[in-house]
């Protein structure tokens, strides 16, 4: 009868060991968040992407959503198949959601309306009961300012020393973007000087 050595066993016993290991690790599910920030304008409707891959229903699940401050703030919470947001902090009530009907997908994003500039900041999508290593992932949220400029086109009446708006527009921009402005004076048209004005 034909043995193996000894050694041969052990080699074929760890390699089975750790294929088994490699197979577990990659088919365990776990909490993803977005590769980027969030970017948004004060004012707007935002979702914070979080999921779960592969993708199981979480709709039995107990999701939180928390805000990562000095001080850990209640954002969102989902457990026993409803939102409970008893002890949500104050500033987000009524303004935050989750995709009931995506949960069965392992969707368990969270949409935040009316975004102002102290919501800014990094927020944790955590599930406790999930039974994976990775439970949770960190979304950040970047608010930019909104700023407005109007523009009138005045026309100026040299005979009767009156003026007049004929044009009104509106202009909303962030600071992290450049718009150039342009000023410009036309000529005397029928007596008229008409000019371009800008101002914030």
């Amino acid at each position: 009868m034909k043995t193996f050595p000894t050694s041969a066993v052990w080699c074929f016993g760890i390699l089975f060991i750790s294929a088994s290991l490699i197979t577990t690790g990659s088919s365990e599910v776990q909490v993803v968040g977005p590769a980027d920030r969030v970017d948004a304008l004060a004012g707007d409707d935002i979702i914070l992407p979080c999921s779960l891959k592969p993708n199981i229903s979480a709709k039995d699940m107990l999701v939180q959503w928390t805000g990562l401050y000095l001080k850990t703030r209640n954002v969102h919470l989902y457990r026993q198949g409803r939102d409970s947001n008893e002890d949500q902090f104050p500033s987000y009530r009524g303004r935050t959601s989750m995709f009931h009907e995506e949960l069965k997908n392992g969707n368990v994003s969270l949409k935040l309306t009316r975004v102002t500039l102290s919501d800014a900041g990094s927020y944790r999508c955590f599930l406790p009961t999930l039974t994976s290593q990775v439970k949770e992932t960190t979304v950040q949220l970047f608010v930019d300012h909104v700023f407005s400029w109007s523009s009138s086109l005045i026309m100026y009446s040299a005979a009767q020393h009156t003026a007049f708006t004929t044009h009104s527009s509106h202009v909303k921009t962030s600071h992290s973007h450049t718009v150039c402005v342009p000023i410009f004076l036309l000529p005397t048209v029928d007596s008229l000087v008409v000019s371009q004005y800008y101002y914030c």
